[in-house]
């Protein structure tokens, strides 16, 4: 816990507001960050779904790297497993839904990945 003078602190620090830094998230935000610990549980997997998409659409790595500003080599190291990072947020998987239309949203490439606190990567 916090508390208002390690709030004060951080808010200088960062040159923030400390009431930004206190108050409740939105909704949206919500779902934004629920969306973010989901995909850092399970990063392979769900860097696995965005390239299942990315075939099914006839969409290269490059192209994928160029729409979310990263290398062809960072995205296909996520890819098979030798990277943890970068995690895929919201934004991001946001506009790859988007670019494929896809119904489901950003929230495709999360379904049916459960939180799970023991969740180990292959």
């Amino acid at each position: 816990m916090l508390s208002m003078k390690d709030v004060n602190e951080l808010a200088a620090a960062l040159q923030m507001d400390e009431h930004e830094l206190s108050r409740h998230l939105t909704e949206d935000e919500k779902a934004e960050w629920a969306f973010y610990r989901t995909s850092a549980r399970q990063v392979t997997e769900v860097w696995r779904r965005v390239a299942e998409a990315s075939t099914a659409h006839n969409y290269s790595q490059r192209q994928l790297g160029e729409l979310l500003g990263m290398s062809k080599s960072t995205i296909n190291g996520v890819i098979r497993g030798d990277r943890k990072t970068p995690v895929l947020n919201w934004h991001d998987a946001a506009k790859i839904a988007n670019e494929f239309d896809l119904p489901g949203g950003a929230d495709t490439f999360i379904s049916a990945l459960l939180p799970k606190e023991n969740a180990q990567e292959s």
